[in-house]
């Protein structure tokens, strides 16, 4: 299954392309739990992971039989630009949110 082809958007075929094992582990980072549980190992973990979304997601991409190029998913600077206040976001509202896991909500949805 191939998505077609438009500039700006990134384009997965499920047979050769789909995400490889350490992207699927880096993606963690969105999540309050990375965050929460053991701080420290995840601030320092960070910025490898955020090496290998780069890798995989702020590379122009050929695709099709005539490898049309398509534009990354991810710009490299914005990434670079704006680590340093998601690192820290991310740290002070996991908090909150995992200490406040007592009721019936999803803690994802209180962020």
């Amino acid at each position: 299954m191939s998505a077609k082809v438009q500039p700006g958007v990134w384009c997965l075929s499920w047979k050769s392309e789909s995400p490889k094992h350490e992207v699927m582990i880096v993606l963690g980072v969105v999540y309050p739990q990375f965050w929460a549980t053991n701080t420290p190992k995840a601030e320092n973990s960070f910025y490898s992971h955020l090496n290998v979304l780069k890798a995989t997601f702020c590379v122009l991409r050929a695709v099709g039989q005539h490898g049309k190029t398509i534009l990354a998913l991810l710009l490299t600077h914005n990434l670079d630009l704006q680590c340093s206040h998601f690192k820290m976001t991310m740290i002070h509202n996991s908090e909150v949110v995992m200490r406040d896991q007592e009721s019936s909500l999803n803690p994802i949805t209180k962020l």
